[in-house]
């Protein structure tokens, strides 16, 4: 059974840190704020480049994600952003989220709400809002993800 070591609320972001076997990086959607309902099929890695069009994909559902969780190890320098616009344009509400520093592996990073931002220790996000559209809670038609750079070995 897993132990709950560490949980930290800022702003909205929880973090929780559990004493368990190391998880591969992730980054998955809810369609609620609470954490409760994930959207199946609808995690992907944060170790590879993903560009998704919710209006084209097979499992995750188009304007219906609310939420997101990351789970690390995660690399310093990720950025993931959600827009409400299909194409990834700007003329529409969308949240950019920088890892500013390494994610230790087990932990796991809650937000509850895509339209705020935050700075943290481990993460600083940018909601973005348009005339347009400027919900995105519920409105999430993409998904971009860009990973960190590993570190050179040091010699």
């Amino acid at each position: 059974m897993r132990k709950l070591l560490a949980v930290f609320v800022l702003l909205g972001v929880t973090i929780g840190v559990q004493a368990s076997r190391a998880e591969a990086a992730a980054i998955q959607l809810f369609r609620n704020s609470k954490g409760t309902q994930f959207i199946p099929g609808c995690g992907f890695s944060g170790y590879k480049k993903v560009r998704i069009d919710f209006t084209q994909h097979k499992f995750c559902w188009n304007n219906s994600a609310r939420a997101v969780r990351i789970i690390g190890p995660l690399r310093a320098g990720t950025r993931i952003r959600l827009f409400a616009s299909n194409k990834g344009s700007g003329k529409f509400a969308w949240l950019d989220i920088a890892v500013r520093r390494p994610i230790p592996a087990g932990a796991r990073l809650y937000i509850p709400n895509l339209e705020r931002g935050y700075t943290g220790y481990f993460l600083q996000m940018k909601f973005h809002v348009t005339r347009d559209i400027g919900a995105l809670n519920g409105n999430v038609s993409r998904l971009e993800i860009y990973p960190g750079r590993k570190r050179a070995a040091a010699r």
